[in-house]
C-alpha cells in the first residue's frame, strides 16, 4: 500500500475531534495503516495522538471557508503517493476496514484510470447511473457518477488520484468544504450554484477538467439509512459523528448510537473542557 495516503481533514477550531476521529481510525484499520493530518494551523495547544502524522500549512483562517482549498493543496503537494483516501473530521468507521478489499480497490483504479471513488451514499440504482463497464468485485455493482450530480465530488469518504485532485484545487483556488461538497466548482468564468437544492446541475459548459471516471458502489457505506446493513459492506462503513458543530447524538438515526456509545467508552462528557462545546 505504498501508493496509497491517509488523510484527516480539519481546521483550526477542529482539532479535538481529531484525536477522536483518530482513535477510532486506528482502531478500525489494526493500526495498519499510517495517518497524516491536514489541517491550516495547529498550535500544539492540544496533545494529539503520538501516531498521526501532522501537515500544518500556517494557512490564514477563513469565516466563509476559503482556506480548504489552498489547505489541502499545498498538503498534497509535499506528498509524493499516487492516491489519497481523504476523511473529514467527523466521518469515524463503524466496521473494521476491509483491508483484502481496499487492496483489489485500488489496483483496479489503476489498471482502469479510475480518478475518483465515492463511499457517499449515492443511491445510484435509483438515479439509473450506467453501471461500469468493468466487473471486478463479487456481488458488488460499480456505478459512474453523473458529472451532473450535486455531490460529485463529495467530501465523504472517498479516493482520490492526487494529481486529479490537485489539478481542481489550482482551478478553485478560494474554494470551501462546503462548496467542494456541493461540487460548486469553477465553469469557466463562471461557478455552479446551488440556488435551489436540486440534486443534479446544468451540464458543464467549459470545462473539460471535470470529465474523468467517477465510480461508487450500490453499497451504503454511510450508516445513517435505515436501511443499512452493516454486516455486509464494501470496504469501509462510517458514522457522521459532528453535525453543525455538535456531536451528532441528537437526531434519531442509526449513526447517534455508534457515537454516544463511543463518546461513553471514551468518557468524553458535557462537562469536559475540551469538548463541552460539541454538546448542546
Amino acid at each position: 500500500m505504498n501508493n496509497i495516503d491517509f488523510l484527516v481533514y480539519t481546521n483550526q477550531s477542529y482539532i479535538p475531534i481529531v484525536n477522536l476521529f483518530s482513535k477510532n481510525f486506528f482502531e478500525k484499520t489494526k493500526s495498519r495503516y499510517n495517518l497524516t493530518l491536514v489541517t491550516n494551523n495547529y498550535n500544539n495547544d492540544i496533545l494529539l495522538n503520538e501516531k498521526l502524522s501532522i501537515i500544518n500549512t500556517q494557512t490564514q483562517f477563513s469565516s466563509t471557508g476559503s482556506h480548504f482549498s489552498q489547505t489541502l493543496s499545498t498538503a498534497l503537494l509535499s506528498l509524493t503517493s499516487k492516491y489519497i483516501f481523504f476523511f473529514c473530521d467527523d466521518y469515524y468507521l463503524t466496521r473494521d476496514v476491509d483491508h483484502e478489499k481496499l487492496i483489489q480497490l485500488i489496483e483496479f483504479m489503476d489498471k482502469e484510470d479510475i480518478q475518483y471513488f465515492s463511499f457517499s451514499s449515492c443511491h445510484p440504482e435509483s438515479k439509473k447511473w450506467p453501471v461500469y463497464k468493468t466487473p471486478c468485485f463479487e456481488g458488488i455493482d460499480l456505478y459512474e457518477i453523473s458529472n451532473n450530480f450535486r455531490y460529485m465530488t463529495s467530501v465523504q469518504p472517498c479516493i482520490w488520484k492526487r494529481e486529479t485532485l490537485i489539478n481542481i484545487l489550482k482551478y478553485n483556488p478560494h474554494m470551501s468544504l462546503h462548496e467542494f461538497d456541493n461540487s460548486m466548482l469553477r465553469d469557466g468564468n463562471s461557478y455552479r450554484e446551488n440556488t435551489d437544492n436540486t440534486e443534479m446541475y446544468a451540464p458543464w459548459q467549459n470545462t473539460d477538467l471535470y470529465n474523468f471516471t467517477k465510480l461508487c458502489s450500490n453499497f451504503k457505506a454511510y450508516d445513517e439509512i435505515s436501511d443499512a446493513n452493516t454486516d455486509i459492506y464494501f470496504v469501509i462503513q462510517y458514522v457522521e459523528a459532528v453535525r453543525h458543530g455538535l456531536f451528532n447524538i441528537y437526531l434519531n438515526v442509526r449513526g447517534a448510537e455508534y457515537i454516544k456509545q463511543f463518546l461513553f467508552e471514551n468518557n468524553i462528557q458535557k462537562d469536559n473542557s475540551t469538548y463541552g462545546r460539541f454538546f448542546v
